[in-house]
């Protein structure tokens, strides 16, 4: 129930259960900072997360809430830490890989479930894809059947798990194949024959990633039955925008990897095309748009997130665009509260892309290289200091070049002279 003062958004987790999964990643990290920081109503906030051999749930919590991003959240809302219980379990096993006394827990106490769990790489096995994504989604669903009082579930998609098609709509579409028949072909092939027979089993998607989350939202609409359900399909994830932290990000994954490989000069060349768009959101962004998404999960309508930008880069080694519809996204956005849009932004129209860039570049530079700003002046110094090492080669290559080719004019000159003459 809410409290006088709560927002639409904030009412909605008062007193509630909630299960993130995915807790550790980096949208599972900014996920439950983002709820416990900006929902002070919610009872609970439960971690789900792969147990680790030698280490105790409770150290894994330590370590966890150790991180920069939890840093904000612990200044303005130091009694949240104790909301957050940590559980054992793996997506890609039965009943979620949860202890039966866990299991019933959760049961009687999630109100809300926020599966965020997924392996994201795009050249994942098959079947470690399909277990986690596929099977792992089938495991929510059923968690989700047996909770006594879900209010509702919210499953991250891609804005690519229906990428054969020109245009994709905030709705269903017709997966590669079934469930069934997926799991039947796991079980037909070898780990090293699926590994060979991958590419053309998964055609038309161009990758495991992208294939199994298509089979995801299938398993989504046939097994949902009456459950409180939304889809939010984000893009490709960069840092932060500003919360917690401006530009955060804990990852090498995607556009991230390439602007690191760029800036430390390892990437010095990028095939590219000037027509191609990469679709890029900041995580924040994502985060706020789950947690939001949870309101509108009554409709059972699918809810696409997404934000274009034009760039030379085509990331997901696509040659042709795509045209994304988002009226839901956009609809959902306009019916906050004016507080509500304050506190759970996911307007791309505000973004600053220069500004973004430039906090991206500075972030990834302490948060990912571990290094200090303190030597960001010397740094400058010393990239200047290559380039005009480079621009000085350039300009001696292309003097020598010009010297050789100027005695060669001059030797075939001379040579027809003497020839003439003869």
């Amino acid at each position: 129930m809410s409290a006088a003062g709560d927002t639409e958004v904030q009412g909605l987790y008062r007193d509630c259960g909630v299960l993130v999964t995915g807790a550790t990643g980096f949208l599972g990290k900014l996920t439950i900072e983002k709820i416990l920081r900006s929902c002070p109503g919610v009872r609970t906030v439960y971690a789900l997360v792969r147990p680790k051999r030698g280490i105790s749930v409770d150290q894994r919590k330590k370590i966890v809430l150790d991180n920069v991003v939890f840093d904000r959240m612990k200044r303005e809302r130091p009694d949240s830490v104790d909301k957050i219980v940590f559980v054992a379990g793996d997506c890609s096993s039965p009943r979620l890989g949860l202890s039966d006394s866990d299991y019933h827990h959760l049961t009687q106490h999630v109100n809300i479930v926020l599966h965020l769990a997924a392996t994201v790489r795009f050249d994942e096995h098959l079947k470690v894809a399909v277990d986690t994504n596929v099977k792992g989604t089938m495991e929510v669903i059923a968690l989700c059947h047996d909770c006594v009082s879900l209010k509702a579930a919210v499953f991250v998609s891609t804005a690519y798990s229906n990428c054969p098609q020109d245009v994709i709509k905030e709705e269903f579409y017709e997966p590669p194949m079934s469930v069934e028949e997926t799991l039947a072909m796991l079980n037909k092939f070898t780990e090293h024959e699926l590994a060979i027979l991958s590419p053309k089993l998964i055609e038309p998607w161009p990758n495991t990633y992208v294939f199994s989350k298509a089979i995801a939202e299938n398993v989504v609409l046939t097994q949902r039955k009456d459950l409180p359900v939304a889809i939010v399909r984000p893009s490709m994830v960069i840092s932060t925008l500003k919360e917690p932290i401006m530009g955060w990000v804990d990852n090498m994954y995607g556009p991230i990897a390439i602007a690191i490989g760029v800036g430390l000069g390892m990437v010095r060349v990028i095939y590219s095309s000037e027509e191609v768009i990469m679709d890029i959101i900041p995580a924040d962004m994502v985060t706020n748009c789950v947690i939001v998404s949870a309101l509108a999960t009554n409709t059972g309508i699918l809810k696409a997130y997404r934000k274009i930008l034009q760039h030379s880069l085509n990331i997901i080694h696509f040659s042709r665009d795509f045209t994304f519809i988002s009226k839901n996204f956009k609809n959902l956005y306009e019916e906050l509260s004016s507080q509500d849009k304050e506190l759970f932004a996911f307007d791309t129209k505000e973004i600053n892309w220069n500004s973004l860039f430039k906090d991206c570049g500075r972030e990834a530079r302490i948060h990912l290289l571990n290094e200090s700003l303190d030597s960001f002046d010397e740094a400058k110094s010393h990239q200047r200091k290559f380039f005009m090492g480079h621009t000085l080669m350039k300009i001696i290559l292309f003097g020598i070049l010009l010297y050789g080719f100027i005695r060669t004019l001059n030797f075939f000159a001379l040579f027809k002279w003497n020839y003439i003459n003869l």
